[in-house]
């Protein structure tokens, strides 16, 4: 802000009487006659001033590009995460597809197989006269569960060769206070005429302790395939085998 202060002042004539001095220059111009004797002007000029600026922070120009660098990032990041949840799920479903599929071709081919087993037994039974010679033995040795052609000392040597299979897998800490027939685990397992197991060992009794029923269906699966008959008798086509982790202790 600042006031600035001007004055003027002028004396006036009015101009000469006589156009003659206008001519005559040897003549003094203070002895010129003029219109006016005692006139003068005056001029004053006051000025006030308001200097007023404003200052413009272009650091906000900055700001506003730093905002839209860093909304540009989060969008990248939002994209790609969509993008990688997308990859997951496309991963996944094609997963689950995959497994339908393997458990369709399982199913399949446990189809194919019992078709090939019943078709087995009806050639077998169509030429046998034995109406007794469909049943199949157990480790237990019931007579009436063991095979005809696969008895006395054939059926004997065959189960214990089938527990020696199995029992050295079994592996489990047995308590030495554990009493005989405390846990008993019982399994159902079908056989191929090859004496592959035909699908999982199935729990057909479980013994109390879960621990133990795992550790057993590890060892029957372990076991594969099972071991031959000797001789010419032929493989059963399902057993059931019982075990006690008391004879797990004294193997």
């Amino acid at each position: 802000a600042g006031y600035i202060y001007n004055k003027i002042e002028k004396s006036e004539n009015g101009g000469i009487i006589d156009n003659f001095w206008i001519r005559d220059t040897t003549v003094d111009s203070r002895e010129i006659e003029v219109r006016l004797s005692d006139a003068s002007t005056k001029i004053k000029k006051n000025t006030v001033f308001l200097d007023q600026s404003y200052r413009i922070p272009f650091s906000f120009l900055h700001d506003l590009g730093e905002g839209k660098r860093k909304a540009r990032k989060a969008e990248e990041a939002r994209k790609a995460e969509e993008a990688r949840k997308a990859e997951e799920a496309r991963k996944a479903e094609e997963a689950r597809k995959a497994e339908e599929a393997r458990k369709k071709a399982e199913a399949a081919e446990r189809r194919r197989i019992a078709r090939e087993i019943r078709n087995q037994e009806l050639a077998r039974l169509s030429a046998k006269v034995d109406p007794n010679s469909n049943r199949s033995g157990t480790t237990r040795g019931d007579p009436r569960n063991i095979r005809q052609s696969l008895t006395g000392a054939a059926a004997a040597q065959w189960q214990s060769r089938v527990i020696a299979c199995i029992r050295p897998h079994i592996s489990i800490e047995v308590s030495p206070n554990m009493k005989r027939g405390q846990y008993v685990a019982q399994y159902r397992v079908k056989l191929l005429p090859t004496g592959e197991q035909m699908g999982a060992p199935v729990l057909e009794r479980a013994s109390g302790w879960k621990a133990y029923d795992q550790a057993v269906e590890r060892a029957i699966r372990r076991c594969n395939p099972f071991p031959k008959p000797d001789g010419r008798h032929e493989m059963p086509r399902e057993v059931e085998l019982s075990f006690d982790p008391v004879d797990d202790r004294q193997k």
